[in-house]
C-alpha cells in the first residue's frame, strides 16, 4: 500500500474580553485591565496588548475567578517605535480560558485637578485593546472612577458607546478591581475591536464645609467645666485647615484634646476676626476630608457661690469659620447642690430636652438643661448653690410577704422587693429565731451569697447593680413557734418605702377572731358550701381582692427574670391579704391574729344560742323580745368594730342554732296557749238549791250584829 500524510499547522482560535476600570486620581491616572482570553484548537505561548503611550506598565501577573484560570506569566516587555505595545511570555502553553490583569500608570500635573479653579481639565484617554492579528475578536467595557472632589464630565469620545453602570458590569463582576477605595464610578461605556479613546474633563470641586458644634459646661462648686467638640463634615475636597476663633479671655486657657492636630494662632490676625476675639488654625498631617472631630476644654474657677448665694455666668461662644454651615447645641450640667436658671433674655437660643433632642450620637449623662442654636447667640445663667440634704439611698417601690403558717408551729416566709439602691451593701435585720432555708437571697432570680454581720442581721451584696435601674430583691426564711404574728424583714438603714402586701396561709381548721396592727384587709368574703369539713356546712370564705398570684406578677413587673418566683413557694391553707403604706418596724407594724379553733367556735356558738334559748324559755316574751335586741345590736357592733369575726361566726351552725332556738320557742307557746283553749268557763253567781222533804229549806244565817236597812248580803 501507498500512504500520503499532508501535514498543515493549525493555528490557535483567539477571542478576547476586556475590563478596563480607570481610576482618575488629583495626581495621576490608573488604567486596570483585565482581560478574558478564550483560546481554542491550538494553545499559545503569548498574549500582546496595544496600550497608550505615556503609561506606565506597573505590572502584569495572571488573575483567575470561576471558570477562568490564571495565565502563568514568566516575562513581560513594551516594545515598538511608540512603546505602544505590550508583550507577554507565558511560562507554558495556554489554552482554554485564561484570565490577565495588566496595570499602567501615568502621573498628572494639572493644577486643576488639584486646587479649585473654576475651570476644568483635560485629560485625553486611549484605550488598551487585543494587539491586532493576535485575536479573532475582542470587546470590552470601560469604567470611570473619581474620587467626590472631582467633578468629572466627557467632552469627547471615539468607538465608544456609553452604557449603565450595571449593563458595564454584566458578566464581569467577579473581574472587578477591588482595591478603589475611595473612589466612586462616574462613567460607563462599552467598545469593540477599532482603536477608542476618550476625553475626560475634570474640575477639582470645592470643598463643603458643614460642623455641628457639642458646647458642655459643668457647673461644680468652685469651678466651671467647658468642653467643646466641633464635628465637621467635609465633602468633594480635602482642606489643609480648619479655622475657630476664641475669646481672648480664654483662648490661653484652651487646651486642644485632638489627636494628630496642631494649633496655632493666624498672624496677622484675619480680616473678619471681631474685636476681643482670637483666630486658631488646627491642621493635621494631611489634609482634613469627610468626618473629622476637633475637641477643646478648659476650666474657670467659680468664686463666691456659697450657700444660699448666687453667681452669673456668661457662656463662652466659640465660632467656627470658613464653613458652608454651622450650628451646634450647648448642654449645661450641674452638681447636686446647684441650681441653674437663665439670667435675662437669650438670644439665638432655643430650649430642647437633653435627655432626647441632643444630636445623634451624643449622650451627655446628668445634662440639666439644653439649647440649640443655628446663628449668632448670647446666652447668661445664674448658679445657685443650695445646702445638700441627706436622702434616701434605697427605695423600696414595691413589696409582697407572703407567709404560710403549718400546724407544726413553723412558719414559711417569701419576701420580695422591688427596690433601687445607691449603696454597695444593704443591711437587713430578720425576726428573731429566722433560720434560712438552702438559698436565702436572690436578686433577679440569682442566687447570691448573703453576708453575716452579728446576731439576726446579715448584708446584701450590691455590687454591679445599677442605682437608676429596678432589681428583685428576694428573703427566703423559716420561723418557729411565732404563732400567728407576722414580723416583716427590717432594712437598718431605713429606705423609703412603698406600698406593703402581706399574705398569710392559716391551716383550713383556723378561724380568724381579730386581726391587730396598723394593716388594712384585702378581703372579699362570699358565701360558699364548699367548707363541709371544718364549718360544718355553708359559710363564708375569704377571697382576696387580689390573689398572690397577681401580687406577684405586680412585685416582678419590668424586671427580667429567668423564672417566676410564685411556683417556687409552697403554701397550703386559706389566704388572708393585708396592705400597708410604709410600716413601722417590729413590734409597732407587725400583724397579730388571734384564731381559734373552728370546731371549738362552731361549738361555743352552738351553746351560746341554743344555751340561751333553753334557758329563756320559761322567760316572757317582753325578756325575749330583749334578750333578741342586745343579740341583733352585739351583731352590728361586731360588724362595725370586727367584721373577720362576724364572717367566721355566720355559717350554717349559726343558722341551725337560730333554727332550733325559733323551733323550741314555738313549741312551748303552743303547749301552753292549748289548756286555755280548751278550759270550761265557770260562773260567778251561788247554786241554787230545789228543797225536798227530806232536805229542810236554807234559811239565811242571822246576822251577828245589827244591820242597816237596805244592806246587801251574799
Amino acid at each position: 500500500f501507498d500512504l500520503t500524510l499532508s501535514v498543515e499547522k493549525v493555528k490557535p482560535r483567539v477571542t478576547a474580553d476586556l475590563l478596563v476600570e480607570a481610576a482618575l486620581q488629583p495626581d495621576k491616572l490608573t488604567l486596570d485591565v483585565k482581560a478574558r482570553y478564550t483560546i481554542e484548537r491550538a494553545g499559545v505561548f503569548r498574549l500582546e496588548l496595544e496600550i497608550p503611550t505615556g503609561f506606565d506598565v506597573r505590572e502584569a501577573r495572571g488573575y483567575g475567578c470561576d471558570g477562568v484560570e490564571a495565565a502563568t506569566v514568566d516575562t513581560f516587555r513594551v516594545e515598538g517605535e511608540k512603546s505602544d505595545r505590550l508583550v507577554v511570555n507565558l511560562a507554558r502553553k495556554a489554552i482554554g480560558c485564561i484570565g490577565l490583569s495588566v496595570q499602567l500608570t501615568k502621573t498628572l500635573a494639572d493644577a486643576e485637578l488639584k486646587t479649585p479653579l473654576g475651570r476644568a481639565a483635560s485629560i485625553p484617554i486611549t484605550l488598551p485593546r487585543v494587539a491586532p492579528g493576535t485575536a479573532e475578536r475582542s470587546s470590552g467595557r470601560l469604567l470611570v472612577n473619581a474620587p467626590e472632589s472631582l467633578r468629572v464630565n466627557p467632552a469627547a469620545s471615539e468607538g465608544l458607546r456609553a452604557v449603565s453602570f450595571q449593563e458595564a458590569i454584566a458578566g464581569f463582576e467577579a473581574m472587578r478591581n477591588t482595591n478603589l477605595v475611595g473612589l466612586r464610578p462616574v462613567q460607563a461605556f462599552t467598545f469593540a475591536d477599532a482603536p477608542a479613546q476618550i476625553t475626560l474633563e475634570a474640575e477639582r470641586r470645592k470643598p463643603q464645609v458643614t460642623v455641628g458644634q457639642m458646647f458642655t459646661a459643668r457647673v461644680e462648686p468652685g469651678v466651671i467645666k467647658y468642653e467643646a467638640t466641633f464635628y465637621y463634615d467635609i465633602l468633594f475636597s480635602g482642606v489643609r485647615s480648619l479655622r475657630i476663633d476664641l475669646p481672648e479671655a480664654v483662648a490661653t486657657k484652651v487646651h486642644n484634646d485632638t489627636p494628630g492636630v496642631r494649633e496655632s494662632v493666624i498672624t496677622p490676625p484675619p480680616e473678619d476676626l471681631a474685636q476681643g476675639d482670637v483666630a486658631w488654625s488646627l491642621a493635621g498631617e494631611s489634609e482634613f476630608l469627610g468626618k473629622v472631630v476637633i475637641k477643646l476644654s478648659w476650666e474657670s474657677p467659680l468664686d463666691k457661690l456659697d450657700v444660699g448665694s448666687s453667681v452669673e455666668v456668661t457662656i463662652p461662644r466659640l465660632k467656627p469659620r470658613q464653613v458652608d454651615r454651622a450650628w451646634g447645641q450647648i448642654a449645661l450640667v450641674k452638681a447636686e447642690a446647684i441650681d441653674l436658671q437663665e439670667a435675662g433674655e437669650a438670644k439665638g437660643v432655643r430650649p430642647i430636652d437633653p435627655q432626647h433632642d441632643l444630636m445623634p450620637g451624643v449622650s451627655i449623662p446628668g445634662a440639666a438643661r439644653a439649647f440649640e442654636f443655628h446663628e449668632d447667640w448670647t446666652l447668661a445663667v445664674t448658679a445657685v448653690r443650695y445646702k445638700l440634704e441627706e436622702v434616701k439611698h434605697t427605695s423600696i417601690e414595691r413589696a409582697v410577704v407572703r407567709a404560710v403558717v403549718t400546724r407544726s408551729g413553723q412558719t414559711s416566709v417569701q419576701a420580695l422587693y422591688q427596690l433601687r439602691s445607691a449603696r454597695q451593701r444593704l443591711a437587713l435585720q430578720l425576726p428573731e429565731g429566722a433560720t434560712f432555708d438552702t438559698e436565702p437571697l436572690r436578686i433577679n432570680g440569682k442566687t447570691v451569697s448573703l453576708e453575716s454581720g452579728g446576731q439576726d442581721q446579715f448584708f446584701v451584696p450590691l455590687v454591679g447593680q445599677d442605682p437608676d435601674k429596678s432589681f428583685l430583691l428576694e428573703l427566703r426564711y423559716t420561723l418557729t413557734e411565732r404563732g400567728t404574728t407576722f414580723d416583716l424583714p427590717k432594712f437598718v438603714d431605713e429606705p423609703a418605702t412603698q406600698k406593703v402586701y402581706l399574705c398569710t396561709y392559716l391551716p383550713e381548721e383556723s378561724a380568724v377572731c381579730r386581726a391587730d396592727g396598723p394593716w388594712s384587709d384585702e378581703i372579699s368574703w362570699r358565701w360558699s358550701n364548699t367548707d363541709w369539713r371544718y364549718s360544718g356546712g355553708e359559710g363564708y370564705v375569704p377571697v382576696p381582692i387580689r390573689n398572690d398570684a397577681e401580687l406577684v406578677a405586680w412585685v416582678t413587673e419590668g424586671i427580667g427574670l429567668p423564672t417566676s418566683p410564685f411556683e417556687a413557694f409552697q403554701k397550703d391553707g386559706r389566704l388572708f391579704v393585708f396592705s400597708t403604706l410604709r410600716p413601722e418596724p417590729a413590734p409597732d407594724g407587725s400583724l397579730r391574729l388571734v384564731t381559734i379553733h373552728r370546731t371549738l367556735l362552731n361549738w361555743l356558738v352552738l351553746l351560746a344560742i341554743v344555751g340561751g334559748g333553753v334557758l329563756l324559755v320559761r322567760s316572757t316574751a317582753a325578756t325575749r323580745a330583749g334578750v333578741v335586741g342586745a343579740a341583733v345590736v352585739a351583731m352590728v357592733l361586731l360588724c362595725v368594730f370586727q367584721p373577720i369575726l362576724i364572717h367566721e361566726l355566720v355559717n350554717s351552725v349559726f343558722l341551725w342554732s337560730i333554727l332550733v332556738v325559733v323551733v323550741l320557742w314555738s313549741v312551748v307557746w303552743f303547749v301552753r296557749r292549748k289548756p286555755r283553749a280548751t278550759a270550761t268557763v265557770t260562773s260567778t253567781e251561788p247554786p241554787i238549791v230545789v228543797p225536798t222533804e227530806s232536805t229542810p229549806p236554807h234559811e239565811p244565817p242571822a246576822a251577828e250584829g245589827p244591820t242597816s236597812g237596805g244592806a246587801d248580803h251574799a
